[in-house]
């Protein structure tokens, strides 16, 4: 039983947003399958959840043109690489790991869409894409520990994006130097994405009808009676992948079940006591905030569970979650004392599912 609102706003994100979500099929074989009746319709519905987290984020992120810099030491006597090689999960299997690295553009995440047998009651996984770091080295050992401190820098500008950091590296060189020594930074690059194909049973894919005894895939009519929405599993997965749940941004605020993030507590009023799920990357099952679209209070999105016969939509408090994960959104912040009260009740990739 959901507690009542004292006060009530709607807030409508506006139409320019900052964040762009390409969605990559290259290793999809469910909704790209020219024999699946519902490809089309099923990814016009993940477009519209990965417009609708764009539409939300404001953040500029920077873009990201090759995968190692160098830097020297003055004069040039000695240089440092660092190469950050992404590694991916292959969104059919999630268990294949492979590297792949994008360019990206300004303000772009990359998100590979795949299906695979995930059985009954989970609807999709995400994944982030993980950094690893190489370093190479070149001339007097003396002058290492100074090329390494320059290259770590420009690494940080690269990789760091200038966005919240999703994942950080603390690595120290004293078999080269004894001050030898790179603490680096990386933001969201985006990560991998896939849905069960396999709703029925545990033993393989279900064929495409059968999918739709189960999957809700038109976004844009109301979602049907004991189906689970494909659009609000696909937001509930892309928000994921910006660190919600996984990432050094989101570890930093947690503290056992309790949020520590200013956002938050001044959105609720609340201290942040037991607004965190017990799994460590969600919100407490049952905590709701008020509807960006419609104003009317609702279970947030990245509550643990979905809920058959439901279409999710962002919320006042998913948007002051991401806001304390280090993204700007263009939903106004309350400062302490002036939040909504809104009286929620809690009804009490690393991959993260749903």
């Amino acid at each position: 039983m959901f507690r009542p609102i004292l006060t009530a706003l709607a807030l409508a994100p506006s139409t320019t947003f900052a964040l762009t979500i390409t969605l990559d099929y290259t290793y999809d074989d469910w909704f790209t399958n020219p024999s699946n009746p519902y490809g089309a319709i099923a990814q016009a519905a993940l477009q519209a959840a990965a417009d609708d987290v764009s539409d939300l984020i404001t953040q500029t992120l920077g873009a990201i043109d090759t995968n190692f810099v160098v830097g020297y030491t003055d004069p040039v006597t000695a240089g440092a690489q660092i190469t950050a090689d992404y590694q991916w999960l292959d969104p059919r299997d999630s268990s294949t790991t492979f590297t792949y690295n994008p360019t990206l553009a300004q303000d772009e995440v990359v998100v590979l869409i795949g299906a695979q047998t995930l059985g009954n009651f989970t609807w999709g996984e995400a994944s982030p894409a993980v950094a690893q770091v190489q370093y190479q080295f070149a001339g007097a050992p003396a002058d290492l520990a100074e090329a390494l401190d320059i290259t770590e820098i420009l690494a940080n500008a690269l990789f760091g994006r200038g966005g919240p950091i999703t994942q950080s590296v603390n690595t120290t060189f004293t078999s080269i130097n004894p001050n030898g020594q790179a603490d680096l930074t990386f933001a969201s690059v985006g990560g991998s994405v896939w849905f069960n194909d396999s709703p029925s049973n545990n033993s393989g894919r279900d064929a495409f009808t059968t999918h739709a005894n189960y999957y809700h895939y038109d976004h844009t009519t109301p979602v049907g009676f004991g189906k689970i929405d494909l659009y609000s599993i696909a937001l509930h997965e892309f928000v994921h992948l910006l660190g919600y749940g996984s990432g050094d941004n989101w570890i930093n605020n947690v503290n056992g079940t309790d949020w520590e993030g200013s956002a938050v507590q001044n959105l609720l009023n609340s201290d942040g006591t037991d607004l965190v799920a017990p799994d460590g990357y969600h919100h407490a099952d049952g905590l709701t905030g008020l509807g960006l679209e419609d104003g009317i209070e609702r279970t947030t999105v990245l509550n643990p569970s979905p809920t058959t016969g439901q279409r999710d939509q962002l919320t006042d408090l998913d948007a002051a979650f991401i806001e304390d994960i280090g993204y700007s959104t263009n939903v106004p912040v309350p400062e302490p004392g002036t939040g909504l009260l809104l009286l929620s009740s809690l009804t009490l990739f690393g991959r993260r599912n749903r």
